[in-house]
Protein backbone atom coordinates (compact mmCIF):
# COMPACT_ATOMS: atom_id res chain seq x y z
CA UNK A 1 0.00 0.00 0.00
CA UNK A 2 1.21 3.37 -0.79
CA UNK A 3 1.06 6.44 -3.02
CA UNK A 4 1.39 6.41 -6.85
CA UNK A 5 5.35 6.03 -7.18
CA UNK A 6 6.38 5.12 -3.61
CA UNK A 7 8.12 1.77 -4.48
CA UNK A 8 5.22 -0.98 -3.41
CA UNK A 9 4.97 -1.91 -6.95
CA UNK A 10 8.63 -2.38 -7.36
CA UNK A 11 9.09 -4.67 -4.00
CA UNK A 12 6.52 -6.39 -4.95
CA UNK A 13 7.71 -7.26 -8.48
CA UNK A 14 11.42 -7.97 -6.59
CA UNK A 15 9.72 -10.56 -3.82
CA UNK A 16 7.55 -12.08 -6.56
CA UNK A 17 9.72 -12.53 -9.25
CA UNK A 18 13.06 -11.29 -8.29
CA UNK A 19 13.08 -8.49 -11.01
CA UNK A 20 14.78 -5.07 -10.24
CA UNK A 21 14.21 -2.53 -12.56
CA UNK A 22 16.74 0.20 -12.57
CA UNK A 23 14.60 2.39 -14.46
CA UNK A 24 11.82 2.85 -12.37
CA UNK A 25 10.19 6.32 -13.62
CA UNK A 26 9.03 5.06 -16.97
CA UNK A 27 7.31 1.54 -15.76
CA UNK A 28 3.77 2.15 -14.77
CA UNK A 29 2.67 1.88 -11.55
CA UNK A 30 -0.54 -0.09 -9.60
CA UNK A 31 -3.61 1.68 -10.90
CA UNK A 32 -5.92 -1.38 -9.76
CA UNK A 33 -5.18 -4.31 -7.37
CA UNK A 34 -2.43 -6.61 -8.59
CA UNK A 35 -2.42 -9.89 -7.02
CA UNK A 36 0.76 -12.27 -7.05
CA UNK A 37 1.62 -15.64 -4.80
CA UNK A 38 4.74 -16.93 -4.01
CA UNK A 39 5.86 -19.84 -1.96
CA UNK A 40 9.14 -20.34 -0.11
CA UNK A 41 10.15 -23.51 1.04
CA UNK A 42 12.16 -23.48 4.93
CA UNK A 43 13.92 -26.07 6.83
CA UNK A 44 10.65 -27.34 8.49
CA UNK A 45 7.63 -26.01 5.99
CA UNK A 46 6.25 -24.71 3.19
CA UNK A 47 5.13 -20.70 3.64
CA UNK A 48 2.55 -19.37 1.14
CA UNK A 49 2.47 -15.92 0.60
CA UNK A 50 -0.22 -14.03 -1.06
CA UNK A 51 0.57 -10.62 -1.68
CA UNK A 52 -2.14 -7.21 -3.01
CA UNK A 53 -0.13 -4.62 -4.77
CA UNK A 54 -2.81 -2.01 -3.62
CA UNK A 55 -2.36 1.86 -5.02
CA UNK A 56 -3.02 3.91 -1.12
CA UNK A 57 -4.61 6.98 -3.32
CA UNK A 58 -8.60 7.00 -4.25
CA UNK A 59 -11.35 7.46 -1.79
CA UNK A 60 -10.01 4.32 0.24
CA UNK A 61 -12.94 2.37 0.50
CA UNK A 62 -12.04 -0.48 -1.88
CA UNK A 63 -8.41 -0.87 0.15
CA UNK A 64 -10.05 -2.83 3.54
CA UNK A 65 -11.75 -5.25 1.47
CA UNK A 66 -7.98 -6.73 0.01
CA UNK A 67 -6.79 -5.87 4.14
CA UNK A 68 -9.93 -7.85 6.01
CA UNK A 69 -7.98 -11.00 6.76
CA UNK A 70 -4.25 -9.47 6.69
CA UNK A 71 -1.64 -10.77 8.75
CA UNK A 72 0.80 -8.46 7.60
CA UNK A 73 0.93 -4.65 6.26
CA UNK A 74 3.63 -3.04 4.47
CA UNK A 75 3.24 1.06 3.86
CA UNK A 76 5.54 2.23 1.78
CA UNK A 77 6.28 6.05 0.68
CA UNK A 78 8.96 7.90 -0.96
CA UNK A 79 11.43 9.89 1.51
CA UNK A 80 12.62 12.57 -1.36
CA UNK A 81 8.84 13.36 -1.14
CA UNK A 82 7.55 14.16 2.14
CA UNK A 83 3.59 14.30 0.71
CA UNK A 84 3.65 10.61 0.36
Amino acid sequence: LGPPRSGSSSLVRRFAADIYEEDHESKDYAMGARFVSKLLQTKKETLRFQVWDVPGHGDGLVAPLYFCTANVALVTFDMARPST
